[in-house]
C-alpha cells in the first residue's frame, strides 16, 4: 500500500511539472498584438445578394494602441460584369487578446463598374463602409482575418443621386504575407 501511495504521488508530481512547461499559444507567436502592420491578400464573396467572387489586395497600418488603417483595392467579378473598388477604413480593435482580436471599422470606397454595356450605363460611385471582423493566427502562426463589410447607401457620382438599392454585404477571408 505504501508503494502504491509513493507511485501515485510521483505520477502526480510528474504531471504537474510537465503541465507548467507546455508552451502557450501566446508564447509561440513572436508579436501577437496589433503592433505589427502587414500587407494582405483576400478572397471573398459579394457584394451579396450577387454571388460574385472578390479578390482583394491591401495593407493594414497600425496608428495607435487599438487603432489601425486599412487601405486597398477589391475586384468583384462575375466574368462579364465587374466592379473595381478602392477603399480606406479606420479599424478599432475591441479586445486585444494575443491570438484572436475582434474589430469594427468605418470608412469609404470609390468604385467603378465595367462590363455593363448590355445592361445600362453605370458610372463611378462612392459608398460608406461599415465592417466587423476577427483577426487571428492559424495553427502555423500566420496572421489571418475574416470580416463582413456592409456597403450602403451608394452615391452615383455622374448622376449626382443616391443609388436606390439594398445594402451590399461582402464576406472576406484575408491572409498576411
Amino acid at each position: 500500500m505504501k508503494k502504491l501511495m509513493v507511485l501515485l504521488s510521483l505520477i502526480g508530481m510528474n504531471n504537474l511539472s510537465f503541465a507548467n512547461t507546455a508552451p502557450k499559444m501566446e508564447e509561440c507567436i513572436p508579436d501577437p498584438c496589433i503592433q505589427s502592420s502587414y500587407t494582405y491578400g483576400g478572397l471573398g464573396l459579394g457584394p451579396l445578394p450577387i454571388p460574385a467572387l472578390t479578390l482583394s489586395l491591401g495593407r493594414r497600418m497600425v496608428v495607435g494602441d487599438r487603432v489601425a488603417i486599412d487601405a486597398g483595392v477589391t475586384l468583384a467579378t462575375l466574368i462579364r460584369w465587374n466592379i473595381i473598388r478602392g477603399y480606406v477604413n479606420g479599424l478599432c480593435y475591441i479586445n486585444q487578446k494575443p491570438c484572436s482580436q475582434y474589430y469594427v471599422g468605418l470608412g469609404g470606397s470609390v468604385g467603378v463598374p465595367f462590363g455593363f454595356d448590355d445592361i445600362h450605363e453605370v458610372g463611378p460611385f462612392v459608398v460608406p463602409n461599415f465592417l466587423i471582423g476577427k483577426e487571428f493566427y492559424n495553427s502555423d502562426g500566420n496572421k489571418r482575418f475574416f470580416q463582413a463589410e456592409i456597403l450602403y447607401p451608394a452615391y452615383a457620382i455622374s448622376e449626382k443621386e443616391l443609388i436606390d438599392c439594398i445594402p451590399f454585404i461582402t464576406l472576406k477571408y484575408g491572409f498576411a504575407f
